[in-house]
């Protein structure tokens, strides 16, 4: 979505009865279920010790592991002071993608080269 285009069938979401789009609430999906249906062994890990015992007992598995770590829907990674040149769409009908081009060659301006 930073590259300007609207989320469009990845967020998992119902069809809404009044836009009759899928933008409704959130699928709750249980994964690690759905990983043991499929037959992986699976944890939940929602702390760090729970994490860690995951971790250790995966270790001793002579199959597949899915850990679910459960995170929030829109929690993303702090900035970290560095550009990843990703170019975007240079021809777009959408706003967004415009604006975002607009942006990306701002921000490619100031990139620094090392050779």
């Amino acid at each position: 979505m930073s590259s300007g285009s609207p989320s469009f069938g990845n967020e998992l979401r119902y069809r809404s009865p009044e836009t009759g789009k899928l933008d409704g609430p959130f699928i709750q999906i249980d994964f690690a279920q759905n990983a043991e249906s499929l037959g992986a062994v699976a944890f939940r890990a929602e702390n760090e010790f729970e994490l860690r015992d995951a971790l250790s007992k995966a270790k001793a598995a002579e199959r597949t592991v899915v850990i679910h770590v459960p995170v929030q829907i829109d929690a993303r990674v702090p900035g970290f002071e560095s550009w990843w040149d990703v170019p975007i769409a240079e021809i777009s009908g959408e706003p967004g993608v415009q604006e975002a081009r607009a942006d990306y060659l701002r921000t490619r301006g100031r990139q620094r080269l090392f050779v």
